[in-house]
């Protein structure tokens, strides 16, 4: 018995280990390929790289918006390379949803929020994040001072010196809404800037104005020509009222003040006397203590 049956049990164990050899050999290929590179294309399958950040704004946008994409509809698609119609207007987005208008605007890549003006709720709704009595209005430090309402800063602005239209004198520079001295030596007088020592209008302070018969020299109003006398510049040389110094008034008989002293009237000569007339005195007959004698009379200045 066991002979008959030798025959077919060698012929069967040959074929296993044929078909094992052949099945060994594709699975060798098969792993070689699988760590290797693609027999086809050279590629690395397992790729590493980074996917860009349009593959991770779409991931975003679909795992963190699930409830904004099912309200979308067939016009938020763009179409042709049109941008998309505005869907989200002024609502919460993020930058994956940018595209879905945001802002407002269809301006495909941002999350503004609305307009200075607009009505809101939370300064979440506006392009400068300021909500104000339910209106967006302009950052803290600007103002709608600019061309059509447009905001300014004005902190730092000299037409524009903490509110609209309040504009810093031509020696100023706007700092923190405030109108600054550019020069460490002026003095800020509200309008402008001055040098004190010498702005006749603000003379050793602001508003201490000189008169305008005076300058202002070293922080003090000094006359231009003559003496400070009452409350007026004045020439002691000519004055009758205030002859050689202040207040000093010319008598009746020496009435006239010539180089700083009374003098006689005009027409008359100062004697040891008094002031005559020197052309009709028969004491002082052309010149003082000239008498004329006897009976004669001064004609001219000549006793006849």
């Amino acid at each position: 018995m066991r002979a008959r049956w030798l025959p077919f049990l060698l012929a069967t164990l040959l074929a296993a280990c044929g078909d094992s050899s052949t099945t060994g050999a594709e699975v060798d290929a098969t792993t070689d390929v699988s760590v290797g590179e693609d027999a086809d294309t050279g590629a690395v399958p397992n790729d590493t790289s980074v996917p860009d950040a349009t593959e991770l704004d779409a991931t975003t946008d679909s795992g963190s918006a699930a409830s904004d994409v099912k309200s979308e509809t067939a016009s938020d698609a763009v179409t042709d390379g049109a941008p998309p119609a505005c869907v989200n207007k002024g609502g919460f987005c993020t930058w994956a949803g940018a595209y879905r208008c945001c802002s407002g605007k269809c301006d495909g890549d941002s999350c503004l929020g609305y307009d200075v003006g607009h009505t809101c709720s939370s300064n979440a709704q506006c392009q400068l994040a300021n909500c104000v009595a339910g209106v967006c209005a302009c950052a803290i430090g600007d103002a709608p001072c600019g061309t059509a309402g447009a905001c300014v800063d004005i902190e730092y602005n000299d037409a524009h010196c903490g509110a609209c239209g309040k504009a810093c004198g031509p020696n100023q520079r706007c700092l923190m809404g405030k109108c600054e001295c550019k020069d460490t030596f002026t003095t800020n007088c509200g309008a402008d800037c001055y040098d004190t020592r010498v702005e006749e209008a603000h003379c050793g302070g602001c508003g201490k104005a000189c008169r305008s018969d005076q300058v202002c020299a070293l922080s003090a109003c000094r006359c231009a020509t003559g003496t400070e006398c009452m409350g007026k510049c004045l020439s002691f040389a000519s004055d009758p009222n205030n002859c050689g110094s202040c207040g000093k008034v010319c008598p009746l008989d020496h009435p006239r003040c010539s180089a700083g002293a009374c003098v006689c009237a005009t027409g008359l000569t100062q004697c040891p006397t008094a002031c005559v007339n020197t052309s009709t005195d028969r004491n002082n007959c052309g010149s003082c203590g000239n008498v004329c004698n006897g009976m004669k009379s001064c004609v001219g200045g000549v006793c006849v």
